[in-house]
């Protein structure tokens, strides 16, 4: 999965393998900022040049295991503040859908 963002500021390029992919490191190098840019994107704010190659949706804090249940085959991007994250299942959650994740 090859994906790349950007605005009149900022660039982010990355690639990927795999049903699950973890972006983490120290704070304030971006990983936030990443995932406020692909959010806005999806929800088509002017200004953002969006490329990747497969479908995806950004989760926001409050969807939880129904709301993916109705995504397959599909990129499912998620941060540490996500509701599914913090689920005692959430292993099997992940392992059982048909979906690939990006954890940021």
């Amino acid at each position: 999965m090859k994906f790349s963002i950007r605005n009149n500021k900022l660039e982010f390029y990355a690639e990927f393998y795999g049903k699950y992919s973890v972006i983490c490191g120290d704070s304030a190098i971006g990983k936030t900022t990443l995932y406020d840019f692909l959010h806005e994107a999806e929800d088509g704010v002017i200004g953002y040049d969006l490329r990747i190659n497969v479908p995806y949706h950004v989760l926001d804090k409050r969807e939880s295991t129904d709301d993916i249940k109705k995504f397959e085959n599909t990129l499912l991007i998620m941060d540490e503040s996500c509701k599914l994250l913090h689920l005692s299942d959430t292993a099997t959650v992940l392992r059982e859908s048909p979906n690939r994740f990006l954890i940021i």
